[in-house]
């Protein structure tokens, strides 16, 4: 299959063009439906594998932190549940949707600063000058607006 990835201009003997960059795609498969069903459907079963990937990459799926199997099971559920909270703590904005788990541990979970709490306020108090700091910010007023 054949689809347009997009169109880019190009300079061919002192004339400029604008062409198609073509993105081809091949599948072997016993399934009986067209080439665009196929598609769709491996799609799908990409995001899937991506899916798990992420979900055994960063919630340490397969490692074994005690002799206990009760215990590692439920110390994955826990993972897996912490991992889902912030899958949907950045759904509110693109740019956080996008970002791989692991970078968002690195700059949202793993930052030095400590969370306060003096009667009905919390504060966070940050270096003033951390590189994240305002992406941080922005994101905890996105989730205390929810």
């Amino acid at each position: 299959m054949r689809t347009v990835k997009e169109y880019v201009e190009v300079s061919y003997l002192g004339e400029i063009k604008t062409v198609p960059v073509y993105q081809y795609v091949f599948y072997i498969s016993s399934y009986d439906v067209d080439a665009v069903e196929l598609h769709e459907l491996y799609k799908q079963r990409s995001t899937s594998e991506t899916w798990i990937e992420q979900v055994k990459g960063h919630t340490m799926a397969g490692n074994t932190l005690t002799n206990d199997f009760w215990a590692n099971d439920i110390l994955w559920q826990l993972s897996v549940f912490a991992y889902n909270i912030s899958v949907m703590m950045r759904q509110k904005k693109d740019k956080y949707k996008r970002q791989e788990h692991r970078s968002f541990i690195e700059w949202f979970i793993s930052v030095p600063a400590k969370i306060t709490r003096s009667g009905h306020q919390i504060e966070l108090k940050m270096y003033e000058h951390h590189f994240y700091k305002d992406a941080w910010e922005e994101l905890d007023r996105l989730i205390e607006a929810a």
